[in-house]
């Protein structure tokens, strides 16, 4: 076992920070387009029976997502603790270094002051005018905005690899090309989701942060599975309901699923891929969990 990370580097803003689900359709596409659909289709099934590796979602370099935990039942707080407890809940990620106190006791989710740790993502909104797709002119007084998250600081997703023969076979390089080249998200075909996506080595504190062993983790991905419910400890629900294949040629959506969501922890589970939710039985969602260990406290 070792692990590998992605850094996705965006030249153009974006529709959303990628999911490791979406990027694992990604991967999937990209291998569907360059080896045909045998090989992705072989590629998914593999998977299903023993993921060769695994992956998170995709998150701003020098952060990780802050793990849920269990609220404290200490009624002795102060009120300026409490008001940590509440104000740090809101965060999606903290800083690296912060990550590595919380690790070994996760009780500092509730005491330690994240406020300065947030990466600085813009919004961007941009009006467009309605086309009439049969006469090909505009609509109108019809307009239409669309939000962009622009963000040209790297993004990172962690690779979990299991089967190292498996990964020198894979041709990742190849895979990586391609997607830097078609981009990454929603239209694309207008500049959106511009990115060089490379294959690279963790750096020390994330080593360290990785080779962490205990018995309780939080997940770097969404994830589903009955094995996780039973080894809940603390987590959050996000419901989502993807697109059959590239959404301008897509006519049928995939069944909704609950996922927990990123920084969900438990003790044990590893989550599955997700079949039956389209009428074709190829199609599936990957909701694998991918571990970051933590010292939960019994």
């Amino acid at each position: 076992m070792m692990f590998k990370k992605l850094r996705i580097s965006f030249s153009s803003p974006f529709t959303e920070i990628p999911t490791a689900d979406q990027l694992f359709g990604q991967l999937v596409w990209a291998v569907s387009d360059i080896r045909g659909e045998a090989a992705a289709g072989a590629l998914v099934k593999r998977f299903r029976d023993n993921p060769p590796f695994l992956i998170s979602e995709a998150i701003p370099e020098g952060f990780l997502p802050l793990a849920v935990y269990p609220p404290s039942d200490n009624q002795d707080k102060s009120q300026e603790s409490r008001h940590k407890a509440k104000r740090n809940k809101k965060y999606r990620w903290i800083r690296i270094d912060s990550f590595a106190s919380v690790q070994k006791d996760p009780r500092l989710i509730h005491e330690v002051d994240f406020e300065s740790a947030m990466p600085d993502f813009k919004s961007i909104t941009e009006t467009h005018v309605q086309i009439n797709r049969i006469k090909g002119t505009a609509e109108d007084g019809i307009l239409y905005t669309e939000r962009y998250i622009d963000y040209r600081a790297p993004l990172v997703s962690y690779i979990k690899i299991n089967d190292a023969n498996f990964w020198v076979d894979f041709q990742i390089d190849e895979l990586l090309e391609y997607l830097s080249i078609i981009g990454l998200g929603g239209n694309r075909n207008v500049g959106r989701g511009s990115c060089t996506i490379i294959l690279t080595d963790l750096a020390e504190k994330e080593n360290e942060i990785f080779s962490f062993k205990a018995s309780s983790f939080a997940t770097l991905s969404k994830c589903s599975g009955m094995d996780l419910l039973e080894g809940s400890i603390a987590y959050k629900i996000v419901g989502h309901a993807g697109i059959v294949g590239r959404a301008s040629t897509s006519l049928f959506n995939k069944k909704p699923v609950l996922f927990f969501d990123v920084g969900s922890t438990f003790s044990s589970g590893t989550g599955e891929m997700i079949s039956d939710i389209h009428p074709d039985k190829n199609i599936s969602y990957y909701g694998y969990s991918f571990p970051l260990y933590l010292k939960i406290e019994d």
